[in-house]
């Protein structure tokens, strides 16, 4: 009985650490969080959330501008993105899911190549928002909470502690696995603004770049003149300042050399 009881032991935390593993931004993901600025100093963005720049594809959630407190409270604008802040400001839309709006929200990244990074600003971090990292099934790669980014996550607006530049870095698999983000909160709201994503062209698509790039080539570069030895005809046109009248035609032996 005693070796029973052991044995589900073990078999409950090896699931339990695989889980944990499987859970948490480890192995070929890393991440990075700096505190906010106001005005938005980090990467340009890929997207700001303003109207036409938002991510497409099966992408749901809000896009909302300002703060809603209700009641209930809905959002609340992340520090140094509000409306015409700095470079990026914009209109001040940002990205929000939230049990009284839409929870979960999902972005679609499938449109990318290799996502090697992204960033964002996690808006007024609480502990009750939930980073899913999914690959282009939608199985979950990696999960963050709030208080992965800052413990304890209170939910404070202004403190640039609790409105951070998160950035995600990837490495070995994960670049070519990574299709969407999920966001989740359970209480009022999770927010984000400008999503920078570093990715870059899968091979296949260089293979096809490339192809592209030779053929245009090839249809525009003037025809090779074969050197055989043959006589040439070269066309002249008259000499500067001279009468006018239709160009005139030399013919070229080889060796010759025609000054001019």
């Amino acid at each position: 009985m005693r070796k029973l009881i052991y044995g589900l032991f073990a078999a409950s935390a090896l699931a339990f650490a695989s889980a944990a593993n499987a859970a948490s931004c480890v192995g070929d993901c890393s991440f990075t969080v700096s505190p906010g600025t106001n005005p938005y100093a980090g990467p340009a963005p890929t997207y700001t959330f303003d109207p036409g720049s938002r991510p497409g594809g099966t992408t749901t959630g809000n896009f909302v501008t300002g703060t809603n407190d209700g009641p209930p409270p809905l959002y609340a604008q992340p520090f140094g993105t509000a409306a015409g802040t700095g470079a990026y400001g914009g209109a001040g839309y940002f990205y929000e899911v939230g049990p009284n709006t839409s929870s979960p929200g999902i972005i679609d990244l499938t449109s990318f190549g290799l996502i090697q990074s992204l960033s964002f600003i996690w808006g007024s971090v609480d502990t009750y928002n939930t980073l899913d990292i999914l690959d282009n099934s939608q199985n979950v790669l990696f999960t963050i909470v709030g208080n992965d980014i800052f413990n304890p996550a209170t939910g404070n607006r202004t403190d640039p502690a609790t409105n951070p530049l998160v950035t995600f870095n990837f490495s070995g698999s994960a670049p070519a696995n990574i299709g969407y983000l999920r966001f989740t909160s359970t209480q009022n709201a999770f927010e984000i603004d400008n999503l920078a994503i570093g990715a870059v062209p899968e091979p296949a698509t260089w293979a096809a770049d490339a192809a592209r790039l030779w053929w245009h080539r090839s249809l525009h570069a003037p025809p090779a003149e074969a050197d055989t030895g043959a006589a040439r005809v070269r066309s002249c046109n008259p000499v500067k300042g001279g009468s006018s009248g239709p160009p005139f035609f030399v013919r070229e032996s080889p060796g010759l050399l025609l000054d001019g």
